[in-house]
Protein backbone atom coordinates (compact mmCIF):
# COMPACT_ATOMS: atom_id res chain seq x y z
CA UNK A 1 0.00 0.00 0.00
CA UNK A 2 1.29 3.13 -1.06
CA UNK A 3 0.99 6.38 0.82
CA UNK A 4 1.80 9.34 -1.45
CA UNK A 5 3.11 12.51 -0.46
CA UNK A 6 4.03 15.84 -1.65
CA UNK A 7 7.29 15.73 -3.57
CA UNK A 8 10.24 17.40 -2.03
CA UNK A 9 14.34 17.02 -2.90
CA UNK A 10 16.58 14.86 -0.91
CA UNK A 11 20.11 16.70 -1.52
CA UNK A 12 21.62 13.01 -1.10
CA UNK A 13 18.71 10.48 -2.81
CA UNK A 14 17.19 12.59 -5.26
CA UNK A 15 13.15 13.65 -5.27
CA UNK A 16 10.68 11.95 -2.86
CA UNK A 17 7.97 10.66 -4.86
CA UNK A 18 5.97 8.49 -2.35
CA UNK A 19 6.14 6.07 0.52
CA UNK A 20 5.66 2.63 0.67
CA UNK A 21 4.92 0.92 4.30
CA UNK A 22 6.64 3.66 6.07
CA UNK A 23 9.70 3.39 3.49
CA UNK A 24 10.65 6.85 1.65
CA UNK A 25 10.72 6.27 -2.48
CA UNK A 26 12.90 8.34 -4.48
CA UNK A 27 14.07 9.20 -8.18
CA UNK A 28 17.45 9.08 -8.35
CA UNK A 29 18.75 12.68 -9.79
CA UNK A 30 20.05 10.53 -12.79
CA UNK A 31 16.80 8.93 -13.78
CA UNK A 32 15.67 12.11 -15.66
CA UNK A 33 18.35 11.87 -17.97
CA UNK A 34 17.93 8.20 -18.77
CA UNK A 35 14.57 8.51 -19.14
CA UNK A 36 14.90 11.41 -21.99
CA UNK A 37 17.55 9.40 -23.69
CA UNK A 38 14.78 6.78 -23.98
CA UNK A 39 11.93 8.55 -24.84
CA UNK A 40 13.95 9.95 -27.33
CA UNK A 41 15.33 6.59 -28.87
CA UNK A 42 11.99 4.83 -28.31
CA UNK A 43 10.02 7.43 -29.89
CA UNK A 44 11.85 7.51 -32.78
CA UNK A 45 11.42 3.85 -32.85
CA UNK A 46 8.06 4.00 -32.69
CA UNK A 47 7.71 7.02 -35.08
CA UNK A 48 9.44 4.41 -37.97
CA UNK A 49 6.49 1.87 -36.93
CA UNK A 50 3.98 3.62 -37.02
CA UNK A 51 4.51 6.85 -38.78
CA UNK A 52 0.34 8.01 -38.37
CA UNK A 53 1.03 8.58 -34.49
CA UNK A 54 3.15 11.74 -35.44
CA UNK A 55 4.06 13.65 -32.27
CA UNK A 56 2.02 11.44 -30.57
CA UNK A 57 4.82 8.47 -30.72
CA UNK A 58 6.54 10.53 -28.48
CA UNK A 59 4.01 10.42 -25.54
CA UNK A 60 3.94 6.60 -26.08
CA UNK A 61 7.20 6.62 -25.39
CA UNK A 62 7.22 8.62 -22.46
CA UNK A 63 4.78 5.86 -20.93
CA UNK A 64 7.04 3.46 -21.89
CA UNK A 65 9.68 5.21 -19.84
CA UNK A 66 7.06 5.19 -16.66
CA UNK A 67 6.67 1.38 -17.36
CA UNK A 68 10.15 0.78 -17.12
CA UNK A 69 10.01 3.12 -13.91
CA UNK A 70 7.13 0.75 -12.55
CA UNK A 71 9.24 -2.21 -13.33
CA UNK A 72 12.15 -0.85 -11.58
CA UNK A 73 10.05 -0.03 -8.61
CA UNK A 74 8.34 -3.73 -8.61
CA UNK A 75 11.77 -5.00 -8.08
CA UNK A 76 13.04 -3.02 -5.76
CA UNK A 77 9.60 -3.65 -3.80
CA UNK A 78 9.98 -7.25 -3.43
CA UNK A 79 13.28 -6.63 -1.84
CA UNK A 80 12.20 -4.18 0.48
CA UNK A 81 9.12 -6.35 1.56
CA UNK A 82 11.56 -9.67 2.09
CA UNK A 83 14.12 -7.38 4.13
CA UNK A 84 11.21 -6.41 6.27
CA UNK A 85 9.70 -9.33 6.71
CA UNK A 86 13.08 -11.11 8.17
CA UNK A 87 12.86 -7.90 10.75
CA UNK A 88 15.74 -6.03 8.81
CA UNK A 89 15.33 -2.03 9.13
CA UNK A 90 14.72 -0.78 5.26
CA UNK A 91 15.68 3.01 4.86
CA UNK A 92 14.84 4.01 1.52
CA UNK A 93 14.15 2.75 -2.33
CA UNK A 94 15.45 4.79 -4.76
CA UNK A 95 15.25 4.72 -8.82
CA UNK A 96 18.23 5.78 -10.26
CA UNK A 97 20.48 6.22 -13.30
CA UNK A 98 21.31 2.59 -13.25
CA UNK A 99 17.85 1.22 -12.41
CA UNK A 100 17.34 0.93 -8.58
CA UNK A 101 18.69 0.09 -5.37
CA UNK A 102 16.82 -1.03 -1.86
CA UNK A 103 18.98 0.16 1.32
CA UNK A 104 18.44 -1.86 4.96
CA UNK A 105 20.47 -2.99 7.76
CA UNK A 106 20.83 -6.77 7.65
CA UNK A 107 21.58 -6.74 11.37
CA UNK A 108 20.75 -10.73 11.10
CA UNK A 109 22.22 -11.48 7.92
CA UNK A 110 22.84 -15.12 6.66
CA UNK A 111 23.27 -16.94 3.49
CA UNK A 112 20.08 -18.20 3.22
CA UNK A 113 18.42 -14.46 4.09
CA UNK A 114 20.54 -12.93 1.54
CA UNK A 115 19.72 -15.20 -1.21
CA UNK A 116 15.89 -14.69 -0.46
CA UNK A 117 15.88 -11.02 -0.62
CA UNK A 118 17.91 -11.07 -4.17
CA UNK A 119 15.73 -13.70 -5.92
CA UNK A 120 12.05 -12.17 -4.92
CA UNK A 121 13.25 -9.14 -6.88
CA UNK A 122 13.65 -10.80 -10.35
CA UNK A 123 10.50 -13.59 -9.59
CA UNK A 124 8.63 -10.78 -8.66
CA UNK A 125 9.82 -9.11 -12.39
CA UNK A 126 9.15 -12.25 -13.92
CA UNK A 127 5.58 -12.74 -12.88
CA UNK A 128 4.68 -9.12 -14.10
CA UNK A 129 6.00 -9.55 -17.29
CA UNK A 130 4.48 -13.22 -17.73
CA UNK A 131 1.06 -12.13 -16.85
CA UNK A 132 1.61 -9.05 -19.35
CA UNK A 133 2.50 -11.35 -21.92
CA UNK A 134 -0.42 -13.86 -21.82
CA UNK A 135 -2.56 -10.46 -21.66
CA UNK A 136 -1.62 -9.73 -25.07
CA UNK A 137 -4.11 -11.37 -27.25
CA UNK A 138 -7.18 -9.93 -25.43
CA UNK A 139 -5.59 -6.27 -26.45
CA UNK A 140 -6.70 -5.16 -30.34
CA UNK A 141 -6.01 -1.53 -29.76
CA UNK A 142 -2.57 -0.85 -30.96
CA UNK A 143 -1.23 1.63 -28.45
CA UNK A 144 -2.37 -0.39 -26.03
CA UNK A 145 -0.90 -3.15 -27.63
CA UNK A 146 2.39 -1.54 -27.91
CA UNK A 147 2.60 -0.29 -24.02
CA UNK A 148 1.60 -3.88 -22.77
CA UNK A 149 4.44 -5.56 -24.86
CA UNK A 150 6.23 -2.80 -23.76
CA UNK A 151 5.80 -3.64 -19.88
CA UNK A 152 5.81 -7.07 -20.67
CA UNK A 153 9.82 -6.73 -22.19
CA UNK A 154 10.71 -4.30 -19.60
CA UNK A 155 9.73 -7.13 -16.35
CA UNK A 156 11.18 -10.26 -18.70
CA UNK A 157 14.05 -8.40 -19.57
CA UNK A 158 14.63 -6.99 -15.66
CA UNK A 159 14.07 -10.43 -14.35
CA UNK A 160 16.29 -12.68 -16.81
CA UNK A 161 18.95 -9.88 -16.72
CA UNK A 162 19.12 -9.40 -13.09
CA UNK A 163 19.81 -13.18 -12.25
CA UNK A 164 22.98 -13.58 -14.25
CA UNK A 165 25.30 -14.56 -11.87
CA UNK A 166 27.57 -11.94 -10.98
CA UNK A 167 27.54 -8.59 -8.51
CA UNK A 168 26.75 -6.16 -8.55
CA UNK A 169 23.46 -8.10 -9.96
CA UNK A 170 20.65 -9.95 -7.61
CA UNK A 171 22.23 -13.35 -9.52
CA UNK A 172 25.44 -12.50 -7.76
CA UNK A 173 24.28 -12.13 -4.70
CA UNK A 174 22.79 -15.59 -4.81
CA UNK A 175 26.70 -16.44 -5.82
CA UNK A 176 28.01 -14.94 -2.49
CA UNK A 177 24.96 -16.48 -0.86
CA UNK A 178 26.32 -20.52 -1.99
CA UNK A 179 29.87 -19.40 -1.73
CA UNK A 180 28.99 -17.97 1.72
CA UNK A 181 27.45 -21.01 2.85
CA UNK A 182 29.98 -23.55 1.47
CA UNK A 183 32.90 -21.71 3.19
CA UNK A 184 31.96 -19.53 6.27
CA UNK A 185 33.06 -16.88 5.40
CA UNK A 186 31.30 -13.78 3.48
CA UNK A 187 34.75 -12.07 2.52
CA UNK A 188 34.62 -15.55 0.23
CA UNK A 189 31.41 -14.95 -1.36
CA UNK A 190 31.91 -11.37 -2.19
CA UNK A 191 34.70 -11.85 -3.96
CA UNK A 192 33.73 -14.96 -5.69
CA UNK A 193 30.89 -13.15 -6.61
CA UNK A 194 32.72 -10.16 -7.84
CA UNK A 195 35.10 -11.81 -10.10
CA UNK A 196 31.70 -13.44 -11.69
CA UNK A 197 30.27 -10.09 -11.91
CA UNK A 198 33.50 -9.37 -13.88
CA UNK A 199 33.01 -12.67 -16.41
CA UNK A 200 29.47 -11.37 -16.72
CA UNK A 201 30.67 -8.30 -17.58
CA UNK A 202 32.92 -9.66 -20.35
CA UNK A 203 29.97 -11.89 -21.52
CA UNK A 204 28.05 -9.12 -22.19
CA UNK A 205 29.91 -6.86 -23.88
CA UNK A 206 31.21 -9.90 -25.56
CA UNK A 207 27.44 -10.82 -26.78
CA UNK A 208 26.16 -7.35 -27.56
CA UNK A 209 29.17 -5.88 -29.28
CA UNK A 210 31.51 -8.22 -30.50
CA UNK A 211 29.38 -10.93 -31.77
CA UNK A 212 27.59 -8.42 -33.84
CA UNK A 213 30.60 -7.12 -35.17
CA UNK A 214 31.76 -10.51 -36.33
CA UNK A 215 28.54 -11.33 -37.96
CA UNK A 216 28.61 -7.90 -39.89
CA UNK A 217 25.92 -6.51 -38.10
CA UNK A 218 27.76 -3.87 -36.31
CA UNK A 219 25.43 -2.01 -33.28
CA UNK A 220 24.45 1.56 -33.52
CA UNK A 221 25.83 4.76 -32.18
CA UNK A 222 23.25 4.60 -29.40
CA UNK A 223 23.62 0.94 -28.60
CA UNK A 224 27.25 0.91 -28.21
CA UNK A 225 26.80 4.69 -25.83
CA UNK A 226 24.56 2.53 -23.66
CA UNK A 227 26.50 -0.97 -23.84
CA UNK A 228 29.67 1.23 -22.57
CA UNK A 229 27.57 2.74 -20.12
CA UNK A 230 26.47 -0.47 -18.56
CA UNK A 231 29.66 -2.47 -18.55
CA UNK A 232 31.49 0.52 -16.42
CA UNK A 233 28.64 0.12 -14.46
CA UNK A 234 28.96 -3.69 -13.81
CA UNK A 235 32.80 -3.72 -14.22
CA UNK A 236 32.70 -1.03 -11.27
CA UNK A 237 30.12 -2.93 -9.00
CA UNK A 238 32.07 -6.13 -9.34
CA UNK A 239 35.07 -4.34 -8.40
CA UNK A 240 33.83 -2.79 -5.58
CA UNK A 241 32.21 -6.45 -4.67
CA UNK A 242 35.90 -7.70 -4.31
CA UNK A 243 37.24 -4.46 -2.87
CA UNK A 244 34.68 -5.49 0.02
CA UNK A 245 35.35 -8.78 0.39
CA UNK A 246 38.88 -8.54 0.92
CA UNK A 247 38.34 -5.78 3.30
CA UNK A 248 35.76 -8.21 4.75
CA UNK A 249 38.59 -10.44 5.47
CA UNK A 250 40.58 -7.89 7.03
CA UNK A 251 38.31 -7.18 9.49
CA UNK A 252 37.34 -10.67 10.47
CA UNK A 253 41.28 -10.72 11.85
CA UNK A 254 40.36 -8.24 13.99
CA UNK A 255 38.37 -8.93 17.04
CA UNK A 256 35.43 -6.44 18.94
CA UNK A 257 37.69 -7.41 21.91
CA UNK A 258 40.91 -6.29 20.57
CA UNK A 259 39.59 -2.74 19.89
CA UNK A 260 37.17 -1.58 22.60
CA UNK A 261 38.47 0.04 25.85
CA UNK A 262 37.08 -0.55 29.61
CA UNK A 263 34.91 1.70 30.19
CA UNK A 264 33.70 3.79 33.54
CA UNK A 265 31.18 4.48 34.43
CA UNK A 266 30.16 7.39 36.18
CA UNK A 267 27.14 9.69 37.94
CA UNK A 268 26.09 13.12 36.44
CA UNK A 269 26.43 14.68 39.17
CA UNK A 270 29.71 13.09 40.34
CA UNK A 271 32.47 16.16 40.21
CA UNK A 272 34.51 16.22 36.93
CA UNK A 273 37.84 15.91 38.70
CA UNK A 274 36.67 12.94 40.36
CA UNK A 275 35.90 11.19 36.71
CA UNK A 276 38.24 12.30 35.13
CA UNK A 277 40.66 10.86 38.41
CA UNK A 278 38.68 7.50 37.68
CA UNK A 279 39.22 7.37 34.03
CA UNK A 280 43.72 8.12 34.89
CA UNK A 281 43.56 4.70 36.63
CA UNK A 282 43.68 2.94 33.21
CA UNK A 283 46.29 5.10 31.99
CA UNK A 284 44.14 6.93 29.48
CA UNK A 285 42.93 3.86 27.76
CA UNK A 286 39.50 3.98 28.96
CA UNK A 287 36.58 5.97 28.27
CA UNK A 288 34.38 7.13 31.08
CA UNK A 289 30.72 7.05 30.49
CA UNK A 290 28.37 9.39 32.03
CA UNK A 291 25.27 8.18 33.45
CA UNK A 292 21.48 10.51 33.51
CA UNK A 293 19.66 10.25 36.61
CA UNK A 294 17.68 7.13 35.63
CA UNK A 295 21.37 5.63 35.43
CA UNK A 296 21.10 5.09 31.77
CA UNK A 297 24.52 5.91 29.68
CA UNK A 298 23.43 9.65 28.51
CA UNK A 299 27.28 10.01 26.36
CA UNK A 300 31.42 9.60 27.05
CA UNK A 301 33.29 12.69 29.08
CA UNK A 302 34.72 15.38 27.07
CA UNK A 303 37.12 17.19 29.33
CA UNK A 304 38.52 19.30 26.47
CA UNK A 305 36.29 22.42 27.39
CA UNK A 306 37.81 22.15 30.76
CA UNK A 307 41.25 22.94 29.95
CA UNK A 308 42.68 25.70 32.22
CA UNK A 309 40.08 25.05 34.54
CA UNK A 310 41.58 25.00 38.21
CA UNK A 311 41.74 22.34 40.57
CA UNK A 312 39.28 23.66 42.38
CA UNK A 313 36.96 24.60 39.66
CA UNK A 314 37.12 21.37 38.20
CA UNK A 315 35.66 19.23 41.86
CA UNK A 316 32.92 22.35 41.82
CA UNK A 317 31.73 20.93 38.27
CA UNK A 318 29.36 18.32 37.49
CA UNK A 319 30.86 15.71 34.79
CA UNK A 320 26.71 16.19 33.24
CA UNK A 321 28.21 19.27 32.01
CA UNK A 322 31.15 17.90 29.79
CA UNK A 323 29.21 15.75 28.43
CA UNK A 324 29.37 14.38 24.41
CA UNK A 325 26.48 13.27 23.41
CA UNK A 326 25.96 10.51 21.27
CA UNK A 327 23.29 9.67 18.39
CA UNK A 328 20.61 7.07 19.09
CA UNK A 329 21.40 3.84 18.82
CA UNK A 330 24.76 4.09 19.71
CA UNK A 331 24.44 1.63 22.58
CA UNK A 332 24.79 -2.08 21.32
CA UNK A 333 23.36 -5.24 22.73
CA UNK A 334 25.96 -7.98 23.05
CA UNK A 335 25.45 -11.60 23.90
CA UNK A 336 28.36 -13.78 25.85
CA UNK A 337 27.20 -17.19 23.64
CA UNK A 338 27.75 -15.06 20.57
CA UNK A 339 30.44 -12.93 20.41
CA UNK A 340 29.65 -9.27 18.70
CA UNK A 341 31.81 -8.87 15.08
CA UNK A 342 33.52 -5.82 14.08
CA UNK A 343 31.47 -5.61 11.04
CA UNK A 344 28.25 -5.47 13.15
CA UNK A 345 29.72 -2.26 15.29
CA UNK A 346 31.19 -0.49 12.02
CA UNK A 347 27.69 -1.16 10.35
CA UNK A 348 26.37 0.52 13.52
CA UNK A 349 28.29 3.37 13.28
CA UNK A 350 27.34 4.17 9.81
CA UNK A 351 24.32 3.88 10.25
CA UNK A 352 23.79 6.27 13.49
CA UNK A 353 26.74 8.48 12.33
CA UNK A 354 28.30 7.74 15.91
CA UNK A 355 32.12 7.62 16.88
CA UNK A 356 31.80 5.98 19.86
CA UNK A 357 29.70 2.37 20.33
CA UNK A 358 29.20 1.59 24.08
CA UNK A 359 28.95 -2.22 24.05
CA UNK A 360 26.08 -3.25 26.85
CA UNK A 361 26.11 -7.22 28.43
CA UNK A 362 23.02 -8.91 28.90
CA UNK A 363 22.84 -7.35 32.78
CA UNK A 364 22.15 -4.07 30.88
CA UNK A 365 25.87 -2.13 32.36
CA UNK A 366 27.58 -0.74 29.70
CA UNK A 367 31.41 -3.11 29.45
CA UNK A 368 33.25 -1.49 26.92
CA UNK A 369 33.37 1.59 24.18
CA UNK A 370 34.69 1.22 20.47
CA UNK A 371 36.38 3.91 19.04
CA UNK A 372 35.70 4.76 15.13
CA UNK A 373 39.65 5.86 15.38
CA UNK A 374 40.79 3.01 17.32
CA UNK A 375 39.11 0.79 14.93
CA UNK A 376 41.07 2.60 12.08
CA UNK A 377 44.18 2.16 13.40
CA UNK A 378 43.42 -1.76 14.18
CA UNK A 379 43.06 -2.34 10.41
CA UNK A 380 45.84 -0.03 9.27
Amino acid sequence: MSEQQPPRRSAEHGLRIATISGVPVYLGKGWGLIALVLIAWYGSQIHTWAPGLGASAYLVAAAGAVILLASVLVHEAAHAVAARRFGYPVERVVANLWGGHTAYNPTTATPGRSAVIAVVGPLANLVVGFLCWLALPQVNQPVGYGLLWAAAYANLFVGVFNLLPGLPLDGGFLVDAVVWKATGRRSSGLIAAGWSGRLVTVAVVFWFLVKPFLEGDPPSLFALVWLAFLGALLWFGASQAIASGHASHRLAQVSVRDVARPAILVSGMLPLAEAVRRGAEFGGSAVVVVLDPAGQPRGVLDTRPAEGFSAEQLWNVPSSAFVLAQPEGWILDTHPEHPTELTTVLSRMATTSATFIALRAPSGQVTGVVLADDVERALS
